[in-house]
């Protein structure tokens, strides 16, 4: 996810949102390209689409080396292959390079979300159903039971102090207590005339 802030820009809360719940896994962003990324992804629109495997080999290889541009393996209308064996046969000599990670799972492809306005627009459901998206960005709500920190249970306010130890005198209350003018200082208290 931190990744993403050097590839994309004006990246919205709700996306970092999205990257810290699904990433690594089957989330795919399209964001605002950064104007200093000069890579060949097409026309694009002025965007990239981010997203990071969930797989191990994967991971390692990006590690080492950094974000890549990349694709399926699979040509325009063919499903993905699933093994190198596959991926060569379709794609040939086209590829300089096979990393076989053994068999691919049969997962769904993952779920595309585009993240240029201001809210969210799911571009293509797979892998992470609407229901899975829409329980991430909702807000979060206190779990049941977990109390304000500043009320007791029985809904009276808590003190900001011990009683004991109260330089005001053991059981006193905030209004025993001087109020300050805008120095600091205890407000003098003034007797009413007689």
């Amino acid at each position: 996810a931190r990744t993403a802030q050097g590839l994309a820009t004006q990246v919205p809360d709700y996306a970092q949102r999205l990257m810290e719940r699904f990433w690594p896994g089957p989330l795919t962003l399209v964001l605002k390209a950064q104007t200093s990324l000069h890579w060949d992804l097409g026309e694009t629109n002025g965007t990239v689409a981010l997203r990071v495997p969930d797989h191990e080999l994967a991971l390692e290889l990006l590690g080492d080396i950094g974000p890549m541009a990349v694709t399926s393996a699979n040509t325009t209308g063919d499903p993905a292959a699933r093994t190198v064996d596959e991926a060569v046969a379709m794609l040939g000599e086209s590829v300089g390079v096979y990393l076989d990670g053994g068999p691919a799972g049969e997962g769904e492809p993952s779920t595309i979300v585009d993240c240029t306005g201001e809210t969210p627009v799911t571009l293509r459901l797979g892998a992470l159903s609407q229901e899975d998206i829409d329980a991430a960005l909702a807000p979060e709500e206190p779990e049941p039971g977990q109390a304000d920190e500043a009320t007791r249970p029985d809904g009276e306010q808590e003190l900001d102090y011990e009683p004991d130890t109260n330089p005001y005198g053991p059981g006193a209350t905030p209004e025993d207590m001087p109020t300050l003018d805008s120095t600091g200082c205890p407000s003098p208290v003034v007797a009413p005339a007689a």
